[in-house]
């Protein structure tokens, strides 16, 4: 039951009591709904950023260089205008990355956003007859044109859209997963506007990344850091608008105007119009014809809304209300755009970029898109490689031309096959010699059809190689702390970041340094010798990992194994990503200073048991995360995750009539094994090979009760221990 109270009733105090009651409840009623819901994560999002790269620029100095970029244009109108005309073409990459068949929306849905964002910022949407007559004389227009990619970044016709089915159901916004998905889908930034589509595990809605300034000094490696991210991450249910077709959209944002509320924040740096400073009335959104609101307006109120002692513009796209709600861009925020539209650099480049271009006809192109084998480190001094390549071009391709540079240099030519337009194919190459140590593979594709390659800028790849035929056997362990470079081998790519050696709380440890490395999805391999697996049923692997997060990004780190001595790593036994590494977060560079620094890492390796050429390789693949140490990899032979530990040199342990005796050696020795009875009658003598950290089994079974006398001789020491059988 309701009841229906007259105001006019009641005295002024009276009357001033029940609004501040409503408007109290009305902001209850707010919050919970943006707790349940919260709208934008580019906040967070650019506080994680920040937190990645420390000299990414501030945004104060952003400010002022826009400030005074906004001065310039107002003086000239003409000043560092890009283009002629006001028209603002953008060259839209929509990545749709889903799990569900729900998830992969349609190309009508995808096309009725890209309509909505063409309306909106061109003011041409029909509820702009909705904007209230106090803010009609300060609304907007831009005449921005978006346009879905006419050629992909290979200059190949493309729709604008590439969908990829990925195996996770959701991602969390406020970049803790921003790396993951940009990871599996990206087009250059310079070139793109790269937009992801997905299904958000948390409840936000999308999120997006403010254009970055030109010409300050410190902010290159940010800023070559920032391309690889660039973009708009957008939830699939508020992707598109309910206007254009009856598209599965969630009820109050079923508009396309979160795409719209994002394209703000990366077009023009536009802040959230109440300045996110929660309700204080201090914050600012750099724009001075947007009223000071004091906080987010939620739902779709109607009517005149005051905070902070002015009419609250909710119907702003950079708001929190409802899609039905939201109907203009101001023309101070317009103005910010043009002039990040003229002067950003990854802004500026998408105006005259390649993607607006329909591909012209490109008749004869082959390009080597990789070079699959060898691998970076294996033992042999010849190998076969194999190149994958791709047709580029509109003919089809029977034939080209491989030439192979290592020791020595020589050409192949391939026939006698078909390769139609856009179609990729492995080819196996000619048996190649390279020398002992460091090599540098060299591959050019070439007269694709026997004719001239339309674009031979894509035709070539280089290789560091490392031909290391160093071999061990299992049980191995490897601490570092002496020289390891004879057997171990770290190789990386030419100008990429390493595994190098560090002094940490345990000695010696191998360090890749992400937390200054700014080119995301650089690898460094520390591969193992090879080692023979071929005696034992089972085995494992053991290292001690240090690690602590920074800002949500996305380290890696993998161990591939290979059974043909390092020619083909074909199995991933180990691959961590990011916080999954650790439970520790740091965001100032990562050196382990204590003993709860380190976790210990357990890989089963019985799959590799009976092969007598296996190789190990720890990849680290930069995240721009944080440091990652390894110390003490050790092999065992035996697949136990929570093996025994022994004290030095060895421990002994057992029932009434058998026993067990696991050694911790500091290197690997035979062991000489006695067991004598109380009057020194010899009851067992064994030889022992290879022993490092083994459990040995005994098979000798006590049937007498009585004192034993276990005696071991490790190298030059001996040791006796005595044992009491009791039956």
């Amino acid at each position: 039951m309701f009841t229906l109270i007259h105001l006019s009733l009641f005295n002024e105090s009276m009357k001033r009591c029940l609004k501040a009651f409503f408007i109290f409840i009305l902001s209850v009623l707010a919050t919970s709904v943006g707790f349940a819901q919260e709208r934008c994560a580019t906040v967070q999002y650019e506080e994680s950023l920040k937190l990645r790269n420390p000299d990414r620029e501030t945004t104060d100095q952003f400010e002022k260089w826009l400030s005074r970029k906004t001065f310039e244009q107002r003086v000239n109108s003409n000043a560092n205008q890009i283009q002629a005309t006001s028209t603002y073409n953008l060259p839209v990459v929509v990545h749709i990355l889903y799990n569900t068949d729900a998830q992969n929306i349609s190309d009508e849905q995808i096309k009725s956003q890209i309509d909505v964002l063409n309306k909106d910022f061109q003011r041409l949407n029909a509820d702009a007859a909705n904007t209230p007559s106090e803010f009609l004389p300060l609304a907007g227009s831009i005449d921005v044109n978006f346009v879905l990619a006419r050629q992909d970044p290979d200059g190949f016709p493309t729709t604008g859209i590439n969908r990829l089915r990925v195996s996770q159901t959701g991602f969390a916004g406020g970049g803790s997963d921003d790396y993951k998905i940009k990871s599996y889908s990206y087009w250059p930034a310079e070139d793109y506007l790269n937009i992801w589509v997905v299904n958000f595990s948390d409840n936000f809605l999308g999120y997006a990344q403010f254009p970055v300034s030109s010409g300050l000094p410190g902010i290159s490696s940010s800023e070559a850091n920032d391309r690889l991210t660039d973009g708009l991450v957008i939830k699939y249910t508020v992707f598109g608008s309910v206007d254009d077709g009856k598209f599965n959209l969630a009820s109050k944002y079923n508009k396309g105007r979160t795409t719209t509320h994002e394209m703000g924040h990366f077009l023009g740096a536009l802040r959230h119009i109440w300045g996110d400073d929660v309700d204080a009335c201090s914050g600012i959104d750099y724009v001075n014809d947007t009223p000071n609101q004091g906080g987010p307006t939620y739902f779709c109120p109607s009517g005149v809304l005051t905070s902070c002692g002015v009419s609250n513009m909710y119907q702003n796209y950079m708001d929190y209300t409802n899609d039905a709600c939201m109907n203009l861009f101001t023309k101070g925020q317009v103005e910010r755009m043009k002039v990040v539209l003229a002067n950003s650099p990854r802004r500026a480049s998408l105006l005259t970029s390649r993607g607006l271009v329909f591909p012209t006809n490109v008749t004869n192109d082959v390009k080597l898109l990789s070079i699959d084998s060898p691998s970076p480190v294996f033992c042999a001094t010849s190998a076969t490689p194999v190149i994958t390549i791709k047709n580029q071009g509109t003919s089809t391709i029977t034939s080209f031309n491989v030439t192979i540079s290592a020791s020595t240099s020589a050409t192949q030519r391939f026939s006698d096959f078909t390769m139609g337009p856009g179609e990729e194919r492995q080819f196996t190459l000619a048996k190649t010699t390279f020398n002992l140590g460091t090599n540098t593979l060299s591959i050019l594709v070439s007269e694709p059809n026997g004719i001239s390659d339309n674009t031979p800028a894509n035709n070539s790849k280089s290789l560091n190689l490392i031909v290391n035929d160093a071999s061990d056997i299992i049980p191995l362990r490897q601490n570092f702390d002496n020289t390891f470079s004879s057997a171990w081998t770290i190789v990386s790519q030419p100008q990429a970041v390493s595994w190098a050696t560090m002094a940490t709380n345990k000695n010696q440890s191998v360090v890749y340094n992400a937390f200054s490395n700014a080119a995301l999805g650089q690898q460094s391999w520390l591969v193992s010798p090879t080692l023979d697996f071929s005696q034992y049923q089972k085995a494992s692997l053991f290292f001690d990992f240090s690690y602590a997060s920074r800002g949500g990004q996305a380290d890696e780190l993998t161990i591939l194994s290979s059974k043909d001595c390092g020619v083909t790593y074909s199995v991933i036994e180990f691959d961590k990503l990011g916080a999954e590494l650790s439970d520790l977060t740091s965001s100032s560079v990562w050196t382990p200073s204590i003993a709860t620094d380190w976790n210990r890492q357990f890989v089963d390796l019985s799959s590799l048991a009976g092969n007598s050429s296996v190789r190990l390789a720890f990849v680290a693949t930069n995240g721009n995360g944080n440091n990652m140490f390894i110390d003490n990899i050790e092999f065992f032979t035996d697949n136990d995750p929570t093996p025994i530990t022994a004290e030095n040199p060895f421990s002994i342990y057992g029932s009434t009539s058998e026993f067990n005796i696991t050694f911790n050696l500091d290197e690997r020795q035979d062991v000489r094994l006695q067991l004598f009875d109380v009057v020194g009658r010899v009851i067992a003598d064994q030889q022992l090979p290879n022993i490092l950290n083994q459990t040995y089994q005994s098979d000798i079974r006590l049937q007498a009760s009585g004192v034993y006398i276990v005696r071991m001789q490790i190298g030059n020491q001996f040791y006796a221990s005595r044992m009491i059988v009791n039956h």
